[in-house]
């Protein structure tokens, strides 16, 4: 079996990025048009569409030096292929997020004094990461813009309609309203707990 050239992807991969015909302009638009929904249903807002297309061609290359096979579309292999990439990123990106109790509790622990405020401390953190992972993708982005980021409601507006969801600021501001008024009353009913 003899190893298969790369010289169809150079090719389909100049097309993508410096097209000549308005076939190829077409291709390309339809190709990176793919990638930006991707990335924004991810909420990938950060990572550029060039950085995805690079990795997405460095693991079509190593597929097809491993299997020794030739590729028929490299269009349809290359979107199979981004999109798994894009899936990674935003995993990744959720996982930055989640706490690490294990170093909350020893950081928490080694203080010698109120112990049983550093357990009460412990469990709310768990209680709030089950509430969390209750929370919608809309609900957690708004809660992260608003709270960690403190972002005005015109600017979350703005990032939300960037990534096709309209919401006027004040449909916003209401929403995060009624979102905050339910995780009080969830913590309440689990426990006592005062949440500021």
């Amino acid at each position: 079996m003899t190893k298969p050239t790369d010289k169809p992807l150079a090719l389909y991969l100049s097309t993508l990025l410096k097209p000549k015909t308005p076939e190829q302009l077409k291709q390309s638009n339809y190709f990176f048009a793919y990638i930006e929904r991707l990335r924004r249903q991810h909420y990938l807002a950060d990572i550029d569409a060039h950085e995805i297309l690079s990795e997405s061609v460095l693991r079509v290359i190593c597929y097809t030096n491993k299997h020794q096979t030739e590729v028929k579309s490299y269009e349809a292999i290359l979107k199979t292929i981004s999109l798994n990439v894009i899936r990674e990123m935003s995993r990744k990106q959720r996982l930055k997020l989640r706490v690490d109790y294990d170093s909350i509790e020893h950081k928490l622990t080694s203080k010698q004094s109120g112990s049983e405020q550093v357990y009460q401390t412990i469990d709310d953190l768990r209680l709030l990461d089950t509430l969390w992972k209750q929370l919608s993708p809309l609900d957690s982005e708004l809660l992260i813009l608003r709270i960690m980021r403190g972002l005005n409601w015109k600017t979350i507006s703005t990032s939300f309609s960037e990534k096709n969801v309209s919401c006027t600021p004040s449909s916003l501001r209401k929403r995060y309203e009624r979102l905050i008024k339910r995780l009080r009353q969830k913590m309440s009913s689990c426990k006592s707990f005062k949440f500021d």
